[in-house]
């Protein structure tokens, strides 16, 4: 109940889920100093945006090591975040930000086993080319389906499988009017009990912060 004192009711358009910076076609990226007293929160950042793109701003996303990710309407307000980067702090912190969705592709990896992390896919991944940001997994009523997102900057031809441990891992590169669905779909929310809390399909980070919806919580 404090919690939700503290918390004023989002009356905006709600972001799309939590893949702010996978698989939204329009965000930036940057990185501030993890170790800033006191930190940099998302409410900054989140501020230091709407200065700039007001109500076309999607999400936020801040990951711990100090990774930030804006994702925002269209490629106008990319260009404009772009230019002129945050200010934050009256002015006394400057954040630069990058286009990361600029010459990237989304890949879709089907038939990961549960058991094999992150850190192995990355390795084989990357052989084609830079991963931008994290590798989501997508969850079916809290249970790992098998299916993983990774957005990446190709330097070479990308296989439709890939083959770790003696593992057949399918892979498709999203066209864009699917990942334009995929980003901008709400999430399917239960209000029982007058709360909100994502439900069935959605994908997850580790370690995150916070998000522009702060008036949903993920249980």
């Amino acid at each position: 109940e404090n919690g939700e004192k503290q918390c004023e009711r989002y009356k905006g358009v709600l972001p799309p889920c939590l893949r702010v910076n996978c698989v939204h076609p329009f965000t930036l990226a940057s990185t501030v100093d993890p170790q800033m007293v006191p930190p940099i929160t998302v409410g900054e950042i989140v501020e230091a945006c709407w200065k700039v793109v007001g109500d076309r701003l999607v999400g936020v996303r801040l990951v711990s090591g100090g990774s930030v990710y804006v994702s925002v309407r269209d490629s106008n307000c990319v260009a404009a975040l772009a230019e002129c980067g945050l200010s934050l702090r009256d002015d006394t912190i400057r954040v630069p930000l990058q286009d990361v969705s600029q010459g990237t592709v989304v890949l879709a990896l089907s038939g990961v086993p549960h058991t094999m992390t992150d850190t192995q896919l990355a390795h084989t991944v990357t052989q084609f080319g830079p991963i931008i940001g994290h590798i989501e997994t997508r969850y079916y009523r809290n249970i790992d389906t098998g299916e993983r997102l990774v957005r990446l900057k190709p330097e070479s031809s990308l296989p439709k499988r890939l083959y770790i441990d003696g593992q057949e891992i399918s892979a498709r590169m999203l066209p864009h009017d699917e990942l334009a669905r995929l980003a901008q779909l709400p999430a399917h929310i239960d209000r029982t009990n007058n709360r909100s809390r994502w439900v069935k399909h959605h994908y997850s980070l580790p370690a995150v912060s916070s998000t522009l919806a702060c008036t949903s919580t993920r249980e």
